[in-house]
């Protein structure tokens, strides 16, 4: 879980991220989709682009 947060940098899910497009995971797992984007377009963004690299996500939002 990410402990450093602001509305501009996210160092630790910015990490994630760019191991995501680098193909570090098979997948990844968000508990909370208001946890990883701010904005649906942020969400949009950041699942097609791994997506389209054959990383697959499952979003789990209750």
């Amino acid at each position: 879980m990410e402990k450093e947060s602001s509305r501009r940098t996210r160092p630790i899910k910015y990490d994630l991220y760019q191991r995501l497009l680098r193909k570090e995971f098979d997948a990844v797992v968000v508990w909370k989709i208001d946890r990883w984007a701010r904005s649906t377009q942020e969400l949009s963004r950041e699942v097609t682009t791994p997506f389209n690299k054959g990383v697959k996500s499952q979003l789990i939002d209750r």
